[in-house]
């Protein structure tokens, strides 16, 4: 299987072993660390299929930097430009592997299949939902971006509580539009503030994911630098502090339980901050 270092990303057996409505052929591509599928500017061929890996598709700026679009992950479907050449390249950030299909064929084919017509319309709605998630999250402050980038990570791999993620601190930075000493800060306000821990820059724990999601629903949690006050010596960090002191009115205590209720959400606030709300 293609890994990068203790890291693999693979497909489920349904990717792997079917080639599925679009008719992707049978032979797997290999692509090693860094090895480019597409340029920017070349012609829109094929779709692809990833079957196991990392792929990271972007687009080029001046002096030398990159605006990365998305990650792409073990089972998704990718490669449909809108024009005949391509809008973005796509590199890989791991080995991987990876099915092709001709783009006209694919487009024929959802024409004349029922099958194939629905798979391409859930394959267009995933992007089109990918990309007002991503116009709406570089709306978002620097720590509501890191938030928002972690719950979703941990959604995509399939790793609630400790992430090991395939993308650099650069990689990141790009995705979200930030800078990479930004991102580097951040990391380590929200580490200090024990929402993550982070032993190493691709190991991140969630140690407090309703705290992250409090973060991008913009309820401004926000980590403290400072030591919590003498007043609120049952709260053990400084995270805790400011969700005592912001949200003590949008508590409901059920014996042994506390929950902060917004417009969408409803979160349960961490054990260790009840003696301070008692």
């Amino acid at each position: 299987m293609p890994e990068l270092g203790r890291f693999s990303f693979s497909a489920p057996d349904y990717v792997r072993d079917s080639t599925g409505p679009f008719e992707f052929d049978e032979k797997v591509r290999m692509y090693s660390l860094d090895g480019r599928l597409y340029a920017e500017g070349d012609p829109a061929f094929y779709v692809y299929q990833l079957v196991s890996g990392v792929v990271i598709c972007f687009k080029s700026l001046a002096v030398g930097r990159r605006s990365i679009d998305a990650f792409r992950f073990a089972g998704d479907i990718f490669g449909f430009d809108g024009d005949e050449k391509r809008q973005f390249s796509a590199v890989a950030i791991s080995n991987v592997s990876v099915r092709v299909a001709r783009r006209d064929a694919v487009f024929l084919r959802a024409a004349a299949d029922r099958d194939a017509s629905q798979e391409l319309l859930a394959a267009s709605y995933q992007e089109l939902q990918r990309a007002q998630r991503r116009a709406l999250r570089l709306s978002m402050n620097a720590r509501q971006r890191i938030a928002s980038f972690l719950l979703e990570m941990s959604e995509r791999l399939g790793q609630p509580d400790n992430l090991e993620l395939p993308m650099t601190r650069q990689d990141i930075a790009d995705y979200l539009g930030l800078t990479i000493e930004t991102v580097c800060r951040t990391f380590t306000r929200l580490d200090r503030a024990c929402v993550i821990g982070s032993r190493t820059p691709r190991h991140v724990a969630l140690l407090d994911p309703p705290a992250l999601r409090l973060m991008v629903d913009g309820l401004g949690v926000k980590p403290s630098q400072s030591n919590p006050p003498a007043t609120l010596a049952g709260a053990p960090n400084g995270e805790d502090t400011f969700l005592i002191r912001q949200f003590r009115s949008k508590v409901s205590l059920r014996g042994h339980a506390a929950n902060i209720t917004t417009a969408s959400h409803r979160y349960e606030l961490p054990r260790r901050v009840l003696p301070a709300l008692a």
